[in-house]
């Protein structure tokens, strides 16, 4: 975030953009390794270290720019202080209150039920979605999309382009070869519980722009968000439904992560992170080639600030003529 903003990032950071952004980033990473195992034939164990280099490149480079701009800021003395980049978003020191604890309580509570449901739920994977069987055989045979799933044959027909290059199964595939795990724990357990927590992390960002520094304001959203999770999960094709029985499906991440972090980078104005979600969400799920739900939020947010541009300039010029 910091090599998208620069010094415009100060005064304009929260904490909580931080996982979802690190998570579309994931995404990209895992997109470009697969493409190369699409088009270059590349075997699963070679693509995913791959992935790993790639992670471990952005990780390095990023660090290195975040250290050459907090060395210029602090030869510069600029007016946040010696190295430091001021958040407007960092949490105040106050003690907390007894509300805000039992809020954060209640809400840690109903967190932890729902990792345990996840975890241990008899219905965690949906039987009419394939990913299951898709990263088995790509571990397996140790090629993406080099046999069908269900049969265990080469393709007939082909596999459409626009599916092909979804990298979803092979993210999950590429985690299970560099961890040595069960492809049924890491795509049922682990993956649907680490999309649960980057969910409420993506929320916060907007609980932030609408409570500011009220804590227990911003506690009370996350805690209404999970309790309706609980309300939801009574029919397949509801959010809440899919985050805590099919978390690691494509559906399940734009509607949980990709949709409310894009909707609070819109309300902030960092059109550049929303692109981000764009990005990963024509990765991960079936659209016309990019032009999914994060792109439409996208463009109505832009026309609203545009409009509002436009008003609050109209009115501006009709008090100096005043």
């Amino acid at each position: 975030m910091r090599c998208f903003y620069g010094s415009r990032l100060k005064g304009d950071y929260v904490p909580g953009e931080l996982l979802p952004a690190g998570f579309c980033v994931m995404i990209g990473t895992a997109e470009v390794s697969h493409l190369v195992a699409v088009f270059l034939g590349w075997s699963v164990s070679r693509v995913a270290w791959l992935w790993v280099g790639l992670i471990s490149i952005l990780m390095v480079g990023c660090g290195i720019l975040l250290l050459a701009a907090r060395s210029i800021e602090k030869s510069s003395a600029g007016r946040y202080g010696v190295g430091e980049l001021p958040l407007s978003g960092r949490e105040n020191t106050s003690p907390w209150k007894m509300s805000e604890q039992l809020l954060a309580g209640a809400f840690a509570l109903s967190v932890l039920f729902q990792i345990i449901l996840i975890m241990t739920g008899e219905q965690s994977c949906d039987t009419s979605d394939m990913t299951l069987e898709m990263v088995r055989t790509f571990l397996g045979r140790d090629q993406v999309y080099d046999v069908n799933p269900l049969t265990g044959q080469p393709y007939t027909a082909g596999v459409p382009l626009r599916l092909k290059i979804l990298c979803l199964p092979s993210l999950y595939a590429f985690l299970c070869s560099v961890t040595g795990l069960d492809a049924e724990l890491m795509v049922c357990r682990i993956m649907p519980v680490v999309v649960l927590i980057v969910s409420y992390f993506a929320y916060s960002v907007i609980g932030r722009l609408l409570f500011g520094r009220d804590r227990a304001g911003r506690l009370l959203m996350l805690f209404v968000i999970s309790v309706l999770y609980w309300c939801g999960d009574y029919m397949e094709s509801m959010d809440a439904f899919l985050l805590l029985h099919s978390g690691y499906r494509g559906v399940s991440i734009r509607n949980g992560i990709l949709f409310p972090f894009t909707l609070g980078m819109c309300l902030k104005k960092k059109w550049k992170m929303s692109i981000l979600a764009i990005l990963a969400e024509a990765c991960i799920v079936w659209t016309l080639y990019g032009l999914g739900a994060c792109l439409l939020v996208v463009i109505v947010m832009f026309v609203i600030h545009l409009w509002i541009g436009l008003r609050e300039r109209r009115g501006g010029e009709a008090c100096r003529n005043y």
